[in-house]
């Protein structure tokens, strides 16, 4: 298992015990892979799809938590990655449906909103609930190196304009990320191993965080020798060529 695989495994068993952060999770799970359809008469339906059973048994349990709704789940093989399977959960239900997409805002004037910025959404004032989007949007878009290979930790938007949400809404909890393109998709990336031990610690993953932070201090420990041995080396090469120079003279 990777190490990201890890960390998403250890958030997808968070439920927020409060219904606003729980609404803030649902809203990034929602906006970075969900589906709205409207049929011929006019009904709406909403769905997600992932390939992390993680994933899909928190938003089956945070939908059914907070709205009591039934939701479909569907189980077929992954199209992009072999021996993989997709995971679809999906509310069927016009009522239901409208009802979640109000709740995160994402309905305006009797209609499910189609680009709408989420920096105007009001589900996303409290600093709790932007800690919950975090984590929804890492589950959804996200990933992490190993740490003992790189620290680089990135979530994949799929216009500028979320991607600058994201830096935006990284930014009101202290954390710094850039933005990079990606064919033709936008990454907001974070590559510093201490804005990366913070962000693992707002999206409550202590046990990653342990052992990220057990991997920097090793990390750090070993290129402190790797100095100093370089350093002592230099030092007694310089010194035996010196002596060498004095003895041919």
């Amino acid at each position: 298992m990777t190490f990201s695989s890890e960390v998403k495994n250890e958030i997808a068993r968070i439920i927020p015990t409060v219904r606003h952060c729980i609404l803030a999770e649902i809203l990034a799970i929602v906006y970075f892979i969900g589906t709205v359809s409207l049929s011929q008469n006019g009904e709406l339906s909403l769905k997600i799809n992932t390939e992390f059973s993680g994933l899909a048994r928190k938003y089956f349990t945070l939908v059914k938590k907070t709205f009591n709704i039934n939701t479909d789940v569907v189980i077929s093989n992954s199209t992009l990655v072999r021996h993989k399977h997709l995971y679809s959960v999906s509310i069927i239900d016009d009522t239901g449906a409208r009802e979640v997409l109000k709740a995160v805002k994402l309905f305006k004037n009797q209609e499910p909103v189609d680009g709408l910025s989420l920096g105007s959404n009001s589900v996303l004032i409290n600093s709790c609930c932007k800690k919950a989007f975090l984590r929804g949007a890492f589950l959804s878009a996200g990933s992490i190196t190993d740490p003992e290979k790189s620290y680089h930790l990135e979530i994949v938007c799929n216009t500028m304009e979320d991607a600058f949400f994201m830096k935006e809404l990284m930014g009101d909890l202290s954390l710094y990320p850039k933005i990079t393109t990606r064919k033709k998709s936008y990454v907001v990336y974070v590559k510093d191993s201490e804005q990366i031990s913070l962000a693992l610690g707002l999206m409550e993953a202590p046990t990653s965080l342990m052992k990220f932070e057990n991997i920097r201090i090793l990390k750090g420990m070993r290129n402190d020798v790797n100095r100093k041995v370089n350093c002592e080396t230099a030092n007694i090469n310089k010194t035996v060529s010196q002596f060498t120079f004095r003895f041919t003279s």
